[in-house]
């Protein structure tokens, strides 16, 4: 899933990921929610799904799957039940902008 839509969908799926799971979704896998900054799993940690297929990633987390020409934006990741990202409490999505921008320095 990781570099296959624009950049905004993937960030809008880390932060479902995170606000909605509990859960910590980078290019290395779904792992249980670290709340270390910028933690890149190690190998000890575990792994949560084990996916064959971006399907299964878009299934696990409980969105509808869409394909890479479809992941425009930040509003485009949808769940299963209808609720979008932009649903998501504003201090959420101020907060994980604000962690963006801490680690874009």
């Amino acid at each position: 899933v990781y570099f296959t839509g624009c950049g905004w969908f993937n960030r809008s799926m880390r932060l479902w990921a995170t606000r909605k799971k509990n859960l910590q979704l980078n290019d290395h896998g779904v792992f249980p929610r670290d709340n270390r900054m910028h933690h890149v799993p190690g190998p000890t940690e575990q792994l949560l799904l084990e996916a064959t297929s971006e399907v299964e990633v878009f299934d696990y987390l409980g969105l509808v799957y869409k394909q890479p020409h479809e992941r425009n934006c930040f509003d485009d990741v949808v769940s299963t039940d209808g609720v979008t990202v932009a649903s998501l409490n504003v201090d959420a999505q101020k907060a994980f902008r604000e962690e963006q921008r801490q680690g874009h320095k």
